[in-house]
């Protein structure tokens, strides 16, 4: 029971340590910030000592694992020698010997903390004093626990070998247990700085126009004439590769749609395919999305019945029933949106339509493309589209600078 509670208190003064409030609303009221720099009970300048954590390198600015951590695993393993192990038969005296350097070690360690915090830094702390307590309380019941009489009736020899070994071993792994946790949780919390420092640099809108900037322009598409969505007079040109069986791409779908009603007149869109589907792209390494080309397929024959309409009709009904296409009636669909279905089936099995997608997937190997969805915004490569930032800081530089979107646009080609 004394290593349970010093082990509840050293967690609380691991997370004291990470500036975290504690379990305890006892010790939270003695170890909050100090309201007076010279009280000589000070539980964060002790915690934020030297003394109170174990650096992982020896250059400045290491990370630091705090002693209570330690002080967790030193306790778990002396509470869970007694819970299995306990005091040993007088025959088995020499296996008390384990536990007793443990105890012993652990007590001259809190002496040390005690005279750092009397002697060097003059500040005091009552959870370490608390747990320091415990720890002498362990000592005293340590000693206590020894077999210094002989038995006085004859009882079956304690503990087994097999036992202390087992116990031995689950409580060195409990011991490590606890430092490896706390190192893990120091990597995510790193890692989570580091990735919101990134975030902070990506969004940052002269970033953005300077990563953009440096993107080589495409000749295959800086004099890019056609238009499926959006203002066919608009200064700037999307070209973007998808394919309809591909939520990420359904989610560039609904990015585009909001950014064009954030910029009315601003864009002008034209859709490219790119399924990853070996149907009809043979240079993806599987099919990711087998009905794919099917479906890229459908709004092409869908361009040729109705024309930019009827494409834009069944791309938005694609997208809509995004979880249905594994065995999509598309003459059916067509027929809902209009479209005449004898001729969109006649249109779905002709050569033109195979050959614009063939036409569109030859292109996008010729750019680079790989995954999708892919952006290109007047001939330059776009990264980072899903973010509105991007999208203020560039339109913003496009509008006024010169751009090479042409004057002149079709709305029926791909």
């Amino acid at each position: 029971m004394l290593a349970f509670v010093a082990w509840w208190l050293s967690l609380d003064l691991a997370k004291l340590s990470f500036g975290l409030a504690a379990n305890t609303p006892w010790l939270q009221a003695e170890c909050g910030a100090a309201e007076d720099p010279s009280e000589t009970f000070d539980c964060q300048s002790v915690l934020n000592s030297s003394w109170a954590s174990v650096p992982l390198g020896n250059q400045p600015g290491a990370t630091r694992i705090p002693t209570a951590t330690f002080g967790m695993g030193y306790f778990a393993f002396v509470g869970l020698w007694y819970m299995f192990v306990g005091p040993p038969t007088r025959s088995r005296w020499a296996r008390h010997l384990l536990i007793s350097g443990v105890v012993a070690c652990g007590a001259l360690f809190s002496l040390l903390m005690i005279h750092e915090m009397g002697n060097v830094l003059h500040k005091w702390c009552f959870g370490c004093l608390a747990t320091h307590a415990l720890n002498g309380g362990l000592l005293l019941l340590t000693i206590i626990a020894f077999p210094w009489r002989r038995d006085r009736e004859n009882i079956a020899p304690h503990p087994r070998g097999r036992l202390a070994l087992a116990t031995l071993a689950a409580s060195t792994f409990l011991f490590l247990l606890h430092p490896s946790i706390t190192l893990v949780l120091l990597a995510n919390n790193s890692a989570g700085r580091i990735y919101q420092a990134y975030t902070n640099i990506v969004d940052d809108p002269e970033y953005i126009r300077w990563e953009y900037q440096r993107q080589p322009v495409q000749k295959p598409l800086a004099d890019e004439p056609a238009t499926h969505a959006g203002d066919p007079a608009a200064p700037n040109t999307v070209v973007v590769f998808i394919d309809y069986q591909c939520p990420a791409c359904k989610s560039a779908y609904d990015t585009l749609k909001t950014v064009m009603q954030q910029h009315p007149g601003a864009l002008r869109v034209n859709y490219r395919h790119f399924p990853l589907d070996r149907t009809c792209n043979d240079g993806v390494p599987r099919s990711a999305h087998p009905v794919a080309c099917r479906a890229s397929l459908a709004t092409e024959a869908a361009r040729v019945v109705g024309g930019s309409k009827g494409f834009l009709k069944m791309r938005d009904l694609l997208y809509e029933r995004l979880s249905e296409l594994e065995n999509a009636p598309f003459p059916r669909w067509a027929a809902e949106l209009g479209l005449d279905q004898d001729a969109f089936s006649k249109a779905l099995a002709s050569e033109e339509v195979t050959r614009r997608i063939q036409e569109d997937i030859e292109l996008g190997r010729q750019l680079g493309v790989e995954a999708i969805p892919v952006f290109f915004l007047n001939g330059r490569r776009l990264h980072h589209w899903s973010k509105p930032e991007t999208w203020e800081a560039l339109l913003e530089l496009e509008t006024t600078a010169p751009t090479s979107s042409p004057t002149t646009t079709s709305t029926d080609s791909t």
